[in-house]
């Protein structure tokens, strides 16, 4: 399931939705993981795909935090035994500190780089880095220049 998912989803829309740590992607990536139900071993390859595809690792945080305390079963179930009004502020709740804590942790804790494909455009400011391509050349040629002369 986890792997149809992985192609049914286009990268560049987890780079633009979930990348990077906004708040709107740490918002986004919450509401994905409240909604959601993952048994325990299927959260993980989830997480672990959308990572692949591009998802910061804020973002990450806040589904983490917000899949295991909420699913749409479990909003379903809170509201049959506490009522609708203290189950919609249970659920609101949840959003908004997992939503504010991957955006902390995002900026803080794992400031990470752009999705590749916004750096390599120089959106909002980024600068692309050099491709690995690049690196592995710029790398090789100066093994290639103190292994040419005697050691």
């Amino acid at each position: 399931m986890v792997g149809v998912i992985g192609r049914l989803i286009p990268r560049e829309f987890v780079e633009t939705y979930l990348g990077g740590s906004s708040l709107t992607s740490s918002f986004l990536a919450t509401l994905i993981g409240a909604v959601s139900y993952f048994a325990t071993m299927t959260g993980a390859p989830f997480v672990k795909t959308l990572i692949t595809l591009g998802m910061g690792k804020g973002p990450t945080l806040g589904l983490l935090l917000a899949g295991p305390g909420e699913s749409l079963p479990n909003w379903l179930a809170i509201s049959r035994v506490f009522g609708l009004g203290k189950a919609a502020v249970y659920v609101a709740t949840t959003i908004v500190i997992s939503t504010i804590t991957a955006y902390i942790a995002g900026n803080t804790i794992w400031r990470q780089q752009p999705p590749r494909s916004l750096a390599s455009a120089g959106v909002n400011g980024w600068v692309s880095e050099p491709s690995r391509e690049s690196m592995a050349r710029e790398f090789m040629s100066e093994k290639t220049k103190t292994c040419i002369e005697p050691c």
